[in-house]
């Protein structure tokens, strides 16, 4: 009898960790389909990707067993709803990308008051994410929050030059812009 029928229904007990190699695996996978046009549409993917997820899979890892549902679409969820937290931190102000952990970076005191205001980020501190380039390539526009997500670890560089602005707050120039003469 399959475990996961043979342990109920209650939540949280058909649990399945997954190894490193098989998140590279459905990472993989995904990368696969994203370049193929017959899977690949405007706004995902199209019906039927994840038995095509399960078959790729299955040839990576010979004798895996992960089936389409309920594992492959639980995994994917969770790496996408990973994958969203982190880009939504690294559009913050205070938030940085570790790239040779493959974590966020910032202060414990910073991440626990975001956290708060965004509950759906707990439980990435400290942890490594090594998924984040790969997802930004196969999933970057159809999850931007109104900000470009091409370069988007580059562009964090950015926070390390300080840059200043100098601001004139000169109202006579406004008056004129605001009345249409200026020129």
């Amino acid at each position: 009898m399959d475990e996961s029928i043979a342990s109920g229904g209650e939540r949280g007990k058909n649990k399945c960790f997954w190894a490193s190699e098989e998140d590279k695996a459905l990472v993989a996978a995904l990368s696969e389909l994203v370049t193929n046009p017959h899977w690949k549409c405007e706004k995902g993917f199209r019906n039927g990707y994840m038995t095509r997820l399960e078959d790729v899979i299955g040839k990576a890892i010979p004798g895996c067993g992960l089936k389409a549902l309920p594992r492959i679409d639980s995994r994917l969820k969770t790496l996408v709803t990973k994958f969203r937290a982190i880009v939504q931190m690294l559009n913050t102000s205070g938030f940085e990308w570790d790239d040779e952990k493959n974590m966020i970076y910032v202060e414990r005191k910073i991440y626990d008051e975001y956290c708060k205001v965004y509950p759906n980020c707990k439980n990435l501190y400290g942890h490594a994410f090594p998924h984040l380039n790969e997802l930004l390539e196969i999933y970057g526009k159809d999850y931007a929050t109104g900000k470009s997500t091409d370069g988007l670890i580059i562009g964090n560089m950015e926070k390390y030059a300080p840059v200043q602005v100098m601001v004139d707050s000169s109202d006579d120039d406004a008056d004129t812009i605001a009345s249409g003469n200026g020129t």
